[in-house]
């Protein structure tokens, strides 16, 4: 679960999704530089050099999700949800909520699964 906010920390708009149609590099947060989820994923599989070390975060996510490293092999299928958020959307609750929120109700559903397979916590 990660969201990208339409407001930015310092731009009205975000800088995660101000070019999106030709900036594919941030693509709300899941581009393919480092501090993006793709980038840095692929920095902790790949084990590529760069001005940091891989997190601990993005090295769970490789050990959790490949088998192998070279050739990348998925441990199993994986998919991808991309949904607009809105003024006024509810969450799973049925309440009408904020998109940080919306994160926050996500994460904790699917913490009380019995399955070990969220790879995001809440504040991380």
């Amino acid at each position: 679960m990660g969201k990208a906010e339409r407001k930015g920390i310092k731009q009205p708009i975000s800088a995660n999704i101000a070019n999106i149609r030709t900036d594919k590099h941030k693509f709300a947060r899941w581009g393919d530089g480092l501090d993006y989820h793709i980038g840095d994923l692929s920095h902790a599989l790949f084990k590529f050099g760069a001005y940091r070390k891989p997190t601990k975060k993005y090295t769970k996510w490789a050990e959790t999700l490949f088998a192998s490293r070279d050739p990348p092999v998925l441990k199993e299928q994986v998919y991808f949800y991309v949904a607009p958020w809105y003024n006024g959307s509810r969450g799973p609750s049925g309440l009408v909520c904020s998109l940080p929120a919306l994160e926050k109700e996500v994460i904790a559903l699917a913490s009380a699964t019995p399955s070990n397979r969220l790879l995001n916590v809440d504040g991380i």
